[in-house]
């Protein structure tokens, strides 16, 4: 088949292609060959489509949906050096390979984030962040589609970015390009951090990772709890609902223990905004996307 042909697929289950494993059915579900193929599938679909990259930070209607499901190709996996000393990244690289490419040849700035289940793609749009550094640090520039299908490189200078944004988020990033530093000890280093993101988050059920952003500072600039701490002092680790369950081990987790429905986590989201609303004045704002 070659790589422009966008591949077609009606009535996809898409249970299987979330980390949460929950979620509906697409009614058409498109995978695009290259950028030509996505710019095809895009006008096919007038640009109104949810974009899947790696399935995390994903909560998905157990319904069907009502806009067909749109997934970048095999061709928008690789890594491979540019002329200018910078790495080319496809989209749709996982990040665990990206980080074992940098553990190989010794490139330093990834080891932070070692261990999120995503692709490269999807951690740019959310800037993504892990023990003290982002994703868009190591960024020098990224090329995306718009919804029209135009092709736009942005600089990282003409991104604006904060916590868990990226105003790129838009658009459909399709390659990007990272400057990393020499570090002959960063194989130990990721390997540290995947010590402590498995000694404290929850990786016995499927979820989608933190459901909820750490909320800012107050006005007079006194940081707050974590999420995470928020909701355990509101004593909601373990509490259930069907399937689901406020893990044990990460309050700021829901944990899919079998089965688990939209409708569950979607209690026990609602549960614990509640609960500390009530308890602490603290409106929690979600991280993850919903599809419905």
């Amino acid at each position: 088949m070659p790589l422009s042909v966008v591949a077609w697929k009606l009535d996809v289950d898409l249970k299987g292609l979330t980390s949460f494993k929950i979620g509906g059915r697409a009614p058409f579900f498109l995978s695009a060959g290259d950028s030509g193929g996505l710019r095809s599938a895009l006008r096919d679909c007038q640009g109104d489509c949810y974009f899947l990259g790696g399935g995390s930070n994903l909560l998905v209607a157990d319904s069907r949906l009502k806009k067909p499901v749109l997934t970048l190709g095999e061709a928008f996996s690789y890594i491979k050096p540019a002329k200018d000393g910078s790495l080319e990244v496809g989209a749709a690289t996982r990040l665990c390979e990206l980080t074992a490419y940098c553990c190989k040849n010794g490139l330093a700035g990834l080891e932070g984030l070692a261990g999120i289940p995503a692709c490269v793609g999807g951690l740019l749009a959310m800037n993504a962040a892990g023990f003290g550094s982002q994703i868009s640090d190591q960024l020098v520039k990224l090329a995306a589609l718009d919804k029209a299908g135009r092709e736009t490189v942005l600089n990282k200078a003409d991104i604006k970015w904060g916590y868990r944004y990226c105003s790129a988020a838009s658009c459909f990033i399709t390659k990007v390009w990272f400057k990393f530093l020499p570090d002959a000890g960063v194989k130990e280093k990721t390997a540290e951090t995947l010590r402590k993101r498995v000694a404290a988050q929850d990786y016995d059920f499927p979820s989608c990772g933190c459901v909820f952003k750490n909320p800012p500072a107050d006005s007079a600039g006194q940081a707050c709890l974590p999420a995470g701490r928020l909701i355990d002092a509101c004593g909601l680790k373990g509490i259930k609902r069907g399937g689901a369950m406020i893990s044990n081990k990460h309050a700021n987790f829901i944990v899919n223990t079998g089965n688990a429905s939209y409708d569950d986590v979607d209690y026990l989201i609602s549960l614990a905004k509640e609960k500390v609303a009530v308890k602490f004045s603290v409106e929690l704002e979600e991280e993850i996307k919903r599809w419905t």
